[in-house]
């Protein structure tokens, strides 16, 4: 994995809904889905993010691209929730070695959009070989001027016809669609999960 490859990929897997995306959204600016977030809201299949946590009460592990049958995802996310501001923390593989986790405050807008400034991210990593936690601390720190450059972003959850799995898309705060984020699957799971490497 290239070294812009991590970078972007630390970036984006840090924020609630909007995670493992397979390019680099530093640049917003997309399709404009006219009547902005209300439209969007207005989908049938839409949920609100509080009601994705009510649903979901008995789980507190949302799995990116979850495989039951190895029971692992490529990203393990957890949130907190107080009202309509929360945090959510974000965990995947970079590779063998090392491991990012991605801290994210958002708020959950009156319309059920779970949004984040990415200036306001913190991020760590870790390492079990020396050499690499050298560079991690030099890619984190180039990766949290990337989090002062993208901006508010928001998270729509979409249901699908599997239980507990939603469909995420993400959005600017006037429902532009971010580039290089493709709609991704998470599913919510009591299973123990390990976190697989992003293939």
């Amino acid at each position: 994995m290239t070294d812009e490859i991590w970078r972007c990929r630390a970036a984006l897997s840090a924020l609630p809904a909007l995670l493992l995306a397979a390019g680099c959204a530093t640049t917003q600016g997309g399709m404009t889905e006219t009547g902005g977030l209300d439209a969007i809201a207005a989908r049938p299949d839409f949920v609100p993010f509080p009601e994705v946590l009510r649903e979901n009460e008995a789980s507190d592990t949302e799995c990116t691209d979850y495989d039951p049958a190895s029971q692992t995802c490529t990203l393990v996310t957890n949130y907190v929730l107080a009202g309509s501001s929360g945090s959510s923390i974000a965990e995947f593989q970079v590779d063998e070695d090392t491991t990012a986790i991605g801290t994210v405050p958002f708020t959950v807008n009156d319309t059920g959009f779970a949004c984040a400034d990415f200036a306001n991210a913190d991020l760590d990593i870790m390492s079990d070989d020396a050499v690499d936690a050298d560079i991690a601390a030099t890619v984190a720190a180039q990766v949290m001027e990337m989090f002062a450059s993208i901006g508010e972003v928001c998270g729509a959850y979409f249901r699908t016809d599997v239980p507990a799995q939603y469909r995420t898309e993400t959005y600017t705060p006037a429902g532009d669609a971010v580039l290089g984020t493709p709609p991704e699957l998470v599913t919510y799971t009591t299973d123990d999960v390990e976190l697989r490497l992003d293939s």
